[in-house]
């Protein structure tokens, strides 16, 4: 694996990947983490995420929602936009329901985010009640439409599974993944696609990334059959498709943000609006080879916003082909190359950069 020597205040790593086709890569992959609170220009965070391969969850991952995708992936052939945050009411007065919303490049988003309500029999059948007010709301799968990861404790039956958000809540005989979701019905759910009866089956709303188990992310993995155990394994399928990197749900997912796009997140802040500008990450990458030095060009594939915290990360990626019968790729240099640095490392020689002199 080559090493890496990074210029930059931004959190970097170097993954061995290998693609659909069996090839060996180098993938590179670079998180910088920025703030941009109320008033105040936007800046580079003091402390950056780190990258990690692996997904964060808010609990057991069989029960419970991801905080934070991984990023073991070799190419994302979309752009990722996530959101994590609650709806906060406005002024601070508790609502029965808001709508709350994120605005970038092509993407335009609202969901509706409603207090927690209950079935009751009416002489025309089982139907929502009036919702509760709340003053700050979670936007998270477990109070989406969906379930079958927990079953509920009163059913007696097999109980039904949603395979598009298994912990999230109102399918019959299912209980949300979170205890602490007690409403009969969703609280996040499109403004256009409410659940209204109990056999409803609305699309699951939100703003987060999507599980690999569910779908529909799952139905692009491939197929993991005795064919492929015998010519394949343990290499992805012949049919497994780039786009199951793509984390975000297929409305969050663009060809078109670019540095210096407004964002703009409506009630997912105590101010009520967040704003900013998408900031330009322009990192020049070298890549040090025993006889050569070639420059190449990352990209941003993923952006997470967390309004609760006024914070954005950008996590872009590089995949660099191994090839056979050529020097090796010894090291990446994320920032600058002074021509001293470059003097110095194919001459074996230390480089001084406060002297600009090698020994």
């Amino acid at each position: 694996m080559p090493a890496i020597e990074n210029n930059t205040p931004f959190a970097a790593e170097v993954l061995g990947l290998f693609d659909r086709d069996g090839r060996e890569l180098h993938v590179l992959v670079v998180n910088a983490t920025f703030e941009v609170f109320p008033g105040k220009v936007l800046r580079i965070a003091d402390q950056q995420r780190a990258v990690d391969s692996v997904d964060a969850y808010r609990g057991d991952p069989a029960t419970s929602s991801i905080t934070y995708p991984g990023q073991l992936a070799y190419a994302k052939p979309m752009i990722d936009l996530i959101v994590t945050g609650h709806a906060y009411a406005p002024h601070g007065r508790p609502v029965e329901s808001m709508t709350v919303g994120v605005r970038v490049g092509d993407i335009r988003k609202v969901v509706q985010v409603t207090g927690d309500r209950f079935w009751r029999s009416t002489p025309v059948g089982r139907r929502p009640s009036s919702a509760r007010h709340f003053d700050r709301m979670p936007v998270i799968y477990e109070r989406a439409f969906g379930g079958g990861a927990v079953r509920a404790a009163t059913d007696s039956g097999k109980p039904a599974y949603e395979p598009r958000n298994p912990v999230g809540i109102g399918l019959p005989g299912t209980r949300s993944g979170d205890e602490g979701v007690g409403s009969d019905l969703p609280n996040i759910e499109y403004p256009s696609g409410r659940m209204t009866t109990r056999s409803s089956r609305p699309l699951p709303a939100g703003f987060g990334a999507i599980g690999p188990s569910w779908q529909p992310r799952v139905s692009l993995a491939g197929t993991y059959d005795e064919a492929w155990l015998s010519d394949q394994a343990p290499l992805l399928p012949h049919d497994f498709k780039p786009e199951f990197f793509q984390v975000a749900p297929n409305d969050q997912q663009s060809q078109a943000i670019h540095a210096g796009d407004v964002v703009e997140v409506v009630g997912m802040t105590p101010e009520g609006r967040w704003s900013f500008e998408i900031p330009s990450f322009d990192v020049p990458v070298s890549l040090v080879h025993a006889e050569r030095m070639d420059r190449a060009a990352l990209r941003v594939d993923t952006i997470h916003l967390e309004p609760d915290h006024y914070r954005v990360n950008l996590s872009a990626r590089l995949s660099i082909p191994v090839t056979r019968n050529r020097s090796p790729l010894a090291q990446i240099v994320l920032g600058t190359v002074r021509p001293g640095w470059r003097r110095a490392r194919y001459a074996e020689k230390i480089y001084r950069p406060d002297k600009g002199a090698t020994e």
